[in-house]
C-alpha cells in the first residue's frame, strides 16, 4: 500500500491495465470481424452511400481510439481527484469532437 491513503493502490493499477489490454484485444477482434462482414456487402452499396459509410466508420474508429487513450490515462491516474479531472477533460474533448464530426457530416 502507499504512504498516502488518497492514492489509488498499485494493485488496482495493475488489474486495470490488464483489463484494458484484454478490452483492447477484444475490440481489435470485433473490428476485424466487422471489416470482414462489411466487405461482403459493400459492393452493393451506391457510391454516395459508401462515402457516408466510410465517414461513419472513420468517426467510430476515432471515437474508439479516444476512449482507449482515455482509459489508459485513467489506469495511470494516482488519485481520485486526477481521475475526476481526466473524466471532465475527456467529456469536454468528446463534446468538441461531436460538434466537429456533426459539422463535417453536414457540410
Amino acid at each position: 500500500m502507499t504512504d498516502n491513503s488518497s492514492e489509488i493502490p498499485q494493485s488496482m493499477h495493475e488489474l486495470a491495465e490488464q483489463k484494458l489490454k484484454q478490452a483492447h484485444a477484444a475490440y481489435d477482434q470485433i473490428t476485424a470481424y466487422m471489416n470482414t462482414a462489411m466487405g461482403a456487402w459493400m459492393g452493393a452499396i451506391p457510391p454516395s452511400a459508401k462515402a457516408l459509410q466510410d465517414h461513419a466508420v472513420e468517426i467510430a474508429k476515432l471515437n474508439a481510439k479516444s476512449a482507449f487513450t482515455f482509459a489508459g490515462k485513467i489506469v495511470n491516474a494516482r488519485t481520485p481527484q486526477e481521475v475526476f479531472a481526466l473524466q471532465a477533460q475527456f467529456a469536454q474533448d468528446r463534446m468538441n469532437a461531436f460538434v466537429k464530426q456533426t459539422q463535417d457530416a453536414a457540410g
